[in-house]
């Protein structure tokens, strides 16, 4: 089994989008997102979704840079409170125009979904954004995969066997329906943090149960953290032991969790999103 980086992830951030590669020409093909008092970009837009959009009075377009910049207006609210708000306001304005905001902004309130503004300083602001928001906006997404699978002893020594895939649901709300995909994978969550760090194997911990129904042992995890804040040696305290059912309901163990790669890459989003089939 494998996971991305289990520690932290702030590397992953740093090295960033990888647009440069992926043959865009950022002075042409792209916009760039940022946020008025962090001095970094938070994304990357394609001309489709600047053009489509409806902005609001939060956002500042300057187009000699290429450069759309939020700066809510503060009031009542934090700095924090005023970016969220404003850029739940972008999405529900413009539910009409794309796919995915239009599914976001019909549901309740509490069942939207709001996912981490990653940036390379979250100690300072901790940010949020809706989670179809920041696929067209190109921010960084962060998350975790879980690769499970089987191996066999040979004259070469041992080899993968089998590897495990899911199968997707099917429907027409079901975003990639029916398509194989990986077995445990998804994006670091709010709740997500400690010490003001981001914590993957905690999204590993709520996506493995959910999606494959398996048990990462972090008991010993949480307190690997606490000691490692305070400077002391945890790694004979970090197992990640990974339980599992068996068909006849009894629970073993299937395996380790072991961190063994980081991963970037640029996802070309546009107009489009929502409309997968």
């Amino acid at each position: 089994m494998s996971t991305a980086d289990t520690e932290k992830l702030y590397g992953v951030i740093a090295r960033g989008n990888k647009v440069e590669g992926d043959g865009f020409d950022i002075d042409k093909d792209l916009w760039e997102f940022r946020i008025q008092g962090i001095d970094e970009a938070l994304g990357r837009m394609q001309n489709c979704v600047h053009s489509k959009m409806q902005w609001t009075r939060d956002f500042k377009i300057d187009r000699g840079k290429r450069r759309i910049t939020l700066n809510p207006n503060i009031g009542r609210h934090g700095f924090e409170e005023a970016c969220d708000k404003a850029l739940a306001r972008l999405c529900v304005r413009n539910s009409h125009l794309f796919p995915s905001f239009g599914r976001w902004s019909v549901k309740a309130e509490y069942l939207r979904e709001i996912v981490p503004l990653h940036h390379s300083d979250p100690r300072r602001y901790r940010l949020s954004i809706p989670l179809p928001l920041r696929a067209l906006f190109g921010a960084l997404t962060v998350g975790v995969h879980l690769n499970v699978y089987t191996v066999k002893q040979s004259a070469a020594g041992e080899v993968v066997d089998r590897i495990w895939v899911s199968h997707r649901a099917k429907g027409p709300e079901i975003s990639y329906s029916g398509m194989l995909d990986q077995f445990v994978a998804g994006g670091v969550e709010l709740a997500d943090m400690q010490f003001n760090d981001i914590v993957p194997c905690w999204a590993l911990y709520r996506e493995a149960a959910e999606e494959a129904g398996l048990f990462v042992d972090l008991g010993t995890v949480h307190l690997c953290n606490l000691l490692k804040h305070a400077g002391s040696d945890c790694s004979i305290y970090n197992t990640r032991r990974v339980f599992g059912t068996d068909k006849d309901g009894k629970v073993k163990v299937i395996g380790n969790a072991n961190q063994v790669s980081a991963i970037t890459f640029y996802d070309y989003k546009d107009q489009q999103d929502g409309k997968e089939q």
